[in-house]
């Protein structure tokens, strides 16, 4: 099976994105057989037609709002309006897939709102600056992506979460919105991931550790899809 995933290439992480993806191949240690990954970055509108999947990493949500362009927006709005296209969001990626953003900059909300996808509230900054990131435990609420788990290690419901200037989910608007991850931040369980139809969206950043879970999970969403047609 061949699959085209585009890494929206305005900012952030786009290798470590593109190394996670392919180490979900069996002959990289991953747990997909007969799959072959093409992976490009997005930087234009023609970039996007013909995608499979779409990863929005991390990085600064406002640059992210600025720099796209309205052709670019129109293509992707078009493109992730199709069910049978996946959307994964990480860290800023979950800001601009949110409907409703606490502590959003100027007109941010308004020129990210054509892709949001989740009827979620996220906070901007939840947990603090970039001196406050950290790492933590997340809590995996959904069996899929536990049944995912390749580490001999940890424990199949939890994973390392990677948190820097971390937005946070707080609360979900929709009862179509699953939640994926929490984390527990003394006595509160804050949401962390979360799903609704074809789109996924973490607080953290899972291409920073050497778990696959996330995006093995991203492309069996992928394949499930494809495998309807």
């Amino acid at each position: 099976m061949d699959f085209t995933i585009g890494i929206l290439g305005i900012q952030g992480g786009f290798s470590e994105h593109e190394c996670a993806l392919r180490k979900c191949l069996k002959q990289n240690g991953g747990v997909f057989e007969d799959i072959n990954l093409k992976v490009h970055r997005v930087t234009q509108a023609s970039d996007v037609p013909g995608l499979d999947g779409l990863v929005i990493p991390g990085g600064e949500s406002s640059v992210t709002s600025r720099i796209l362009d309205d052709a670019i927006m129109d293509e992707l709005c078009t493109w992730a309006n199709d069910d049978k296209h996946i959307l994964f969001g990480t860290c800023a990626g979950l800001i601009v897939l949110s409907k409703n953003i606490e502590n959003s900059m100027a007109g941010q909300q308004r020129r990210l709102s054509k892709l949001a996808k989740l009827d979620i509230t996220t906070s901007r900054n939840y947990f603090g600056r970039q001196l406050n990131s950290f790492e933590g435990q997340i809590h995996i609420k959904d069996k899929e992506v536990s049944e995912l788990h390749t580490g001999k290690n940890d424990a199949p419901d939890v994973c390392n979460g990677v948190f820097i200037r971390a937005p946070g989910i707080v609360s979900i608007n929709s009862p179509t919105v699953k939640t994926l991850a929490t984390i527990q931040v003394g006595e509160k369980e804050v949401i962390v991931g979360v799903q609704d139809k074809n789109c996924i969206a973490l607080a953290f950043h899972p291409e920073l550790t050497d778990d696959i879970r996330w995006h093995a999970y991203f492309l069996t969403m992928i394949i499930k899809r494809n495998s309807k047609q």
